[in-house]
């Protein structure tokens, strides 16, 4: 795979914790550690736009032993004990066409298996006016939020509180 540029670890106990580092995906069982094998996620999610561009695991994110949650560059993964599905929320003709969105994704949140807020940013092309995204799944559907200018590079919760990085907004 390739080297990883911003490895992640998270788990819902000793012996249940996953890794990702470039495009490689690890847990932790009771038997110790070993690469994931179902790499089915490689033939669901939609590649990088970017001509030479791979895609990235920078977040991973277990909700339980069987379901697990990976910001994958512009995909969102899930695993959940049997199989992997990608969501790809960018247009179809982006960035080839004027008008048309892509997401990236940086950040996890989990408060259930289906109760998850995925954060990045977006790019619309034709315009340098970008937004942060939260990103929301109940377990049904997903609903999307713009969240000032620039990326969101993490999420974390405080109580009923959700604080986010956005480090291109000057406070």
């Amino acid at each position: 795979g390739s080297t990883p540029y911003a490895p992640s670890v998270h788990g819902t106990g000793a012996a249940d914790v996953w890794a990702t580092g470039g495009d490689l995906v690890f847990h932790r069982d009771a038997q110790g550690w070993s690469r994931f094998a179902d790499e089915g996620w490689r033939a669901l999610a939609r590649p990088v736009p970017a001509a030479g561009s791979t895609i990235e695991l920078s977040r991973v994110r277990a909700a339980a032993p069987d379901t697990v949650w990976v910001a994958a560059s512009n995909n969102i993964l899930r695993w959940d004990g049997q199989s992997w599905t990608a969501f790809n929320f960018d247009d179809p003709d982006y960035p080839h066409q004027q008008q048309t969105r892509g997401y990236d994704y940086r950040d996890i949140w989990v408060d259930g298996a289906n109760d998850v807020w995925v954060v990045g940013h977006s790019d619309f092309v034709g315009s340098t006016m970008d937004f942060g995204r939260a990103h929301h799944f109940d377990g049904a559907s997903w609903t999307h939020k713009a969240i000032g200018l620039g990326p969101v590079d993490a999420i974390w919760r405080a109580g009923d509180v959700f604080w986010l990085a956005n480090p291109t907004v000057d406070v």
